[in-house]
């Protein structure tokens, strides 16, 4: 009996915190990134996390619980990316059954949200060419060049900080291009959005746009 009550506990906690997430002001995929870059900063003092980790297996009483914090983190993200992702899922499955403005809006959710993936974005530009609803189509592009300009930028700041070190020069110079980048054996280890492609398919949105 003590853990069912336990369990309903932690369960009812754990939907008031998704509705939390849902409500909240701040968009989810900004929360997941900075959750993510304060969770990457505490990984990388490898030092300090190895000392805690110690502790722990020496000490299972030891706080802070570095395992049990790992855990909290990795639950609190799988959160917040869930919300989104079943967004995309239902909107897919929405679109399959017909029901277009269902979809619509929660894709318009997640651009709203800053999802961090692209297909809200191709799908509502595509929806909105194919009703020629080019001001839409094109605010939604450029939104999509602002979130993934971002994330390239992240990401280029990530490979120079942690891998360029292990690279030649000339892979440097390209990736600081927002060029894809492949070790010797053909594996990717730079690989930013298409931005100049999203800007071409903008650039025939606006052209489309004048003809009507």
């Amino acid at each position: 009996m003590q853990n069912k009550d336990i369990y309903e506990r932690i369960e009812g906690a754990r939907i008031i915190k998704n509705e939390e997430l849902r409500m909240s002001k701040k968009p989810l995929g900004r929360k997941y990134k900075r959750l993510s870059r304060e969770f990457e900063k505490q990984r990388h003092n490898t030092k300090e996390e190895a000392m805690q980790l110690k502790k722990f297996f020496e000490n299972p009483q030891y706080e802070p619980n570095p395992v049990e914090e790992i855990r909290l983190h990795n639950r609190r993200l799988g959160e917040i990316l869930s919300i989104m992702v079943d967004r995309n899922n239902k909107g897919i499955e929405l679109e399959k059954k017909g029901d277009i403005e269902s979809a619509i809006k929660l894709y318009e959710q997640n651009v709203a949200d800053e999802f961090f993936g692209t297909h809200p974005y191709d799908r509502l530009a595509i929806i909105y060419r194919k009703r020629k609803q080019f001001d839409d189509e094109i605010r939604i592009l450029k939104r999509k060049i602002s979130i993934f300009e971002k994330i390239n930028q992240e990401r280029l700041h990530h490979f120079l900080e942690h891998c360029s070190k292990d690279y030649p020069k000339e892979l440097i110079e390209k990736a600081k291009s927002f060029k894809q980048i492949c070790d010797t054996k053909g594996r990717v280890i730079f690989n930013p959005y298409p931005i100049d492609d999203y800007q071409k398919r903008l650039e025939k949105a606006k052209i489309l746009k004048e003809k009507t």
